[in-house]
């Protein structure tokens, strides 16, 4: 791609090539600023945009563009919201005795359509990002908040690679003790809205997760026997 052949930072790029890189980066921009904005919370057009934008960015990330951190807390955290809004929308709509199908039905979509572009977000946010104070900052709060969110669905934790090894980092910009910290948080995601299939696939796949975690060498030892110790015994009581 043109990213690879004329990196932007890199004197000898045509000037051509840097203003085409320079309308690009204004069109992201664009585009961000219209999806982050709180006016377009719970917009079905907001979503597919969201998708699309984010779409956009894991293409020019794969390409090797740098993307801002904070542009990917911001969609972080308008998706956080979108995902609070449609949650409880979804779970009071359950509660109903006559629940209107094409209503439920709706929220539903709209509900998977918010975890699958949360996914999106969450695989695209790296290192770079993280090495942000601010940023990491932010992050963490989203997750703590997603974690502790009252009848979550399920498809927004369960993951077929979710148990693969790499998923849970061993790098510096997060701490042993975040480390422990997420995953007992995790064990402690509101299940009471999961079928009893993904029930037991949430389970099996989060010891999966665990055991892959205490198994692997290049985690230090303090914290595999942490792991162990405070996650996974307490998990299994």
């Amino acid at each position: 791609m043109v990213f690879v052949a004329f990196p932007p930072d890199v004197a000898s790029t045509p000037s051509d090539v840097k203003l085409l890189y320079q309308k690009v980066d204004d069109l992201i921009q664009k585009h961000i600023d219209s999806v982050t904005s709180p006016q377009t919370s719970g917009d079905d057009t907001s979503v597919s945009s969201i998708s699309f934008v984010l779409l956009v960015i894991k293409t020019l990330t794969e390409a090797g563009k740098y993307i801002e951190p904070p542009i990917l807390v911001r969609i972080l955290q308008r998706l956080a919201r979108d995902m609070g809004s449609s949650a409880g929308s979804h779970l009071r709509q359950g509660q109903r005795t006559d629940p209107d199908s094409a209503v439920s039905s709706r929220q539903g979509a709209d509900l998977g359509a918010v975890i699958s572009n949360l996914k999106s977000v969450l695989k695209l946010i790296c290192e770079k990002v993280m090495v942000v104070p601010d940023c990491k900052r932010s992050v963490t709060q989203v997750l703590n908040a997603l974690l502790s969110e009252k009848g979550t669905d399920a498809g927004m934790w369960i993951e077929d690679d979710f148990c693969k090894p790499g998923r849970v980092t061993s790098s510096g910009f997060i701490s042993p003790k975040e480390i422990v910290s997420f995953l007992q948080k995790l064990s402690q995601v509101d299940k009471q809205s999961f079928s009893h299939d993904a029930h037991e696939d949430w389970d099996r796949k989060y010891l999966q997760l665990l055991y892959g975690i205490c198994a692997d060498s290049t985690y230090s030892l303090p914290l595999r026997q942490e792991v162990f110790q405070k996650v996974e015994r307490q998990f299994m009581l």
